[in-house]
């Protein structure tokens, strides 16, 4: 995973799910797409498409308590922002039963205001 800060800030201009998949895919952020740009309806058809392109896709579970996955895995968490009322999103790591932030793309490295409420694991499609 190659560590990639946001770019863009706040709703509904802010770029923190495409840093994600950016790192998680290492790439340049610059090089992802910003699917979430003014609330676009099709955001998780077009990232799916963008991730299918590297050989991936995209498994949202939404409500994601009571969720675990193996040690060491990593997904995508969005939750609510500590910075307004709107979601943020950061790559967290399954340790055990607890989810940690790996990396948080804000520069503040504040994560979530919270628990998450989504889980965006890139899956490897065959």
């Amino acid at each position: 995973m190659r560590r990639q800060r946001q770019t863009t800030f706040g709703f509904p201009k802010g770029n923190c799910f495409a840093a994600c998949i950016a790192s998680l895919l290492d790439l340049d952020v610059q090089n992802v797409p910003n699917f979430c740009l003014d609330e676009n309806p099709n955001w998780f058809t077009e990232a799916d498409r963008f991730v299918a392109n590297h050989g991936f896709r995209l498994l949202q579970i939404t409500g994601a308590t009571g969720i675990t996955a193996l040690d060491g895995t990593l997904f995508i968490a969005s939750g609510k922002s500590p910075r307004g009322d709107f979601n943020h999103s950061v790559i967290t790591r399954v340790e055990g039963e607890q989810f940690v932030v790996e990396m948080d793309p804000h520069p503040s490295d504040d994560g979530l205001d919270g628990p998450f409420t989504i889980m965006t694991m890139l899956v490897r499609a065959s």
